[in-house]
């Protein structure tokens, strides 16, 4: 019949080949009574650690650095684990050493070997020195010395670089117009505009400076935004032709005509040809029936041609031809704003603002699509690239909303009448119209040019006629080039507060837009070699350790090298007490730890003159007082 209570272990030591029973209940063998906990979890706690270091690396590896500011960084969160596992290490590597260690006197051994395994715990040149003997303390001792690598490997692992910060979403406030305002004065009964406003006029600097940037109005970003905002500009309808033509040929068959006629002077031989030519040409508009609106109609003419090398009057090319109709409208402008740097005034954010985007790719900078390296394309690399789109009126990314109907009527001179749609007809005519033609008398060709056509980026390579006589002149298509300025100007306009006689000051005058943000920062970048290197390392100190652990469950008690338990188990008068003679080490300490000593050499009996440790009163001063002390 069971009392409930736990029966004393009967233990059984080996002797002579033989097992007896060892009566003494403090001594408990058994792989669950001897169970080595402190080691255990000391190797857990290394294990745990590791595991901690391989995720702080997956984790923070490509993450943003900045979002670790207020946080502890992966670097000091790596020297800490590392910091723990190496203590937990030393613990457990404490316990093996001691388990192997009292194991081997248990087998039995000579004072020699046990000196031995002991230096092994503590000295690596004894490991080196007498690799013969090399034992588990050895080897659990080594792995002490390997530990410095997994802090090497493991700082190796975690290292920094530039990289793309995710995609992200958010909304901006940001001013822009969808109403065109007055842009000059009615000067006269032709309906010709003799006055631009000021805050117009200024716009049209600030345009013709800035080469397609803008200040961001505000639009505070941190590295690169891209979207969409809706604002008062021009949709193009157009017309476009294609024609084949050889203008040298055309002009030696009048000549020719002209020289076998009886009458030359019937025939109209001028030996003119038109190269390239830009016109605007305004419309007023007042009732809005049947396209009744004020408009612009612009006409762009270019030709390429080269010369014949068989024939030296022959130069065949294509006319390009484009007659389009600018309706005020509401456009969809694509818009990025770049790099954004703080002033003295924090409040005052200060960007740089582009028309156009392109998100095929983003590898830290974005490729504006109409936003050209020369501004201009050529006869030679346009094919492929144009960004009208003749589906939406517009460039390419830019969308047309709705058109506003602007209904002006100047047929009726009144004097100072303002006028919306003749500013903007002044101004391009001013920047963009321009002709160039080609010429032929006696036999010589010439080209007479004016306004824009004789400006970058519309006049002809003269490089590339170098050596050439003939009639090769090739202008680009002006359509794309003519079309963003266009866009440019009419995203000043709409952007500028003041234009529309509006308070910027005003907050309710802006919109929220939805924006994408892109950006680059210092990052974490984590090294995958080092880091499995790390773990492999850490893994293989531990395997070295558990090998000194077989075996714990031979001994029948906890047992550590201090030096009181090893002195106690040499008997040593000094720590004799008998209930607790076989006990734990706390337990000896318990009973006799109040017992004074010291070390000194002894005074009586054959042990006279020795060094040891004993009572006060059996030992004599070995070492020299202050004032006896010599150098």
């Amino acid at each position: 019949m069971s009392t409930g209570k736990e029966e004393p272990q009967v233990n059984a030591v080996p002797l002579n080949n033989e097992e007896q029973v060892f009566p003494d209940p403090q001594w408990r063998t058994g792989m669950r009574a001897r169970f080595p906990w402190n080691g255990a979890i000391a190797l857990l706690i290394v294990i745990l650690c590791a595991n901690s270091s391989l995720i702080v690396l997956l984790v923070s590896d490509n993450k943003k650095q900045k979002h670790w500011a207020e946080k502890i960084g992966p670097s000091v969160l790596l020297s800490a684990f590392n910091g723990i596992a190496n203590i937990a290490f030393g613990v457990a590597i404490a316990n093996g050493v001691a388990i192997t260690w009292w194991r081997k006197a248990l087998r039995g051994a000579t004072i020699k070997e046990l000196h031995r395994s002991w230096q092994f715990s503590s000295s690596i040149k004894d490991i080196l020195l007498y690799g013969k003997y090399f034992n588990f303390i050895a080897l659990a001792a080594l792995s002490a010395k390997l530990t410095i690598i997994d802090g090497i490997l493991l700082q190796k692992a975690a290292g920094v670089g530039r990289g793309d910060d995710p995609a992200r979403n958010h909304t901006r406030e940001f001013y822009i117009n969808d109403t065109m305002p007055f842009t000059g004065i009615i000067g006269d009964r032709s309906g010709n505009v003799s006055t631009l406003f000021d805050t117009f006029s200024t716009d049209v600097s600030d345009w013709s400076h800035n080469e397609g940037m803008f200040g961001s109005n505000g639009f505070e970003c941190d590295g690169i935004c891209l979207s969409d905002v809706s604002g008062a500009g021009f949709g193009f309808d157009c017309q476009s032709e294609e024609v084949a033509m050889d203008y040298g040929a055309a002009v030696s068959q009048e000549v020719t005509a002209m020289s076998q006629s009886d009458n030359p002077s019937s025939l109209n031989v001028t030996g003119e040809r038109t190269l390239f030519d830009i016109t605007f040409q305004v419309i007023y508009g007042a009732t809005g029936v049947d396209g009744d609106y004020s408009r612009i109609i612009m006409n762009l003419t270019s030709t390429n041609a080269t010369a014949s090398a068989s024939n030296s009057t022959s130069c065949p090319g294509t006319v390009t031809r484009h007659s389009c109709i600018l309706r005020p409208a509401i456009i969809r402008y694509p818009v990025t704003v770049e790099d954004t740097t703080k002033s003295a005034d924090s409040d005052n954010p200060k960007s740089n603002l582009y028309l156009g985007y392109n998100t095929t790719y983003y590898n830290g900078q974005v490729w504006y699509t109409d936003n050209y390296t020369d501004g201009y394309y050529t006869a030679d690399d346009q094919e492929g690239r144009k960004e009208y789109d003749v589906k939406l009126n517009q460039l390419k990314n830019h969308h047309v909303l709705s058109y506003k109907d602007i209904l002006e009527d100047h047929s009726v001179f009144i004097e100072n009448a303002p006028t919306v749609i003749g500013g903007f007809a002044r101004v391009f005519k001013r920047f963009f119209e321009g002709t160039s033609t080609l010429q032929y008398s006696r036999g010589v060709w010439s080209v007479a040019q004016s306004g824009s056509a004789d400006m970058k980026p519309f006049t002809f390579d003269m490089i590339a006629r170098n050596g050439s006589t003939g009639c090769d002149f090739n202008f680009g298509d002006p359509l794309d080039y003519t079309i963003r300025q266009i866009n440019l100007l009419m995203f000043a306009v709409a952007s500028d507060a003041w234009s529309n006689g509006w308070d910027i000051n005003n907050y309710t005058i802006t919109k929220a837009v939805n924006v994408t943000q892109y950006s680059r920062s210092i990052h974490y970048q984590t090294n995958h070699g080092f880091m499995w290197g790390a773990l492999a390392s850490i893994l293989f100190c531990v395997l070295c350790v558990l090998p000194s652990y077989w075996g714990y469950w031979q001994l029948g008690r906890d047992v550590t090298l201090g030096p009181f338990e090893i002195a106690n188990a040499f008997r040593a008068p000094v720590l004799d007490h008998p209930s607790a003679a076989n006990a734990p080490v706390k337990q000896l300490i318990r009973e006799v730890g109040q017992r004074e000593v010291k070390y000194g050499a002894m005074m009586q009996g054959d042990a006279s003159n020795r060094l040891a440790i004993a009572e006060p009163e059996a030992v004599r001063r070995v070492h020299p007082r202050i004032n006896d002390r010599r150098m």
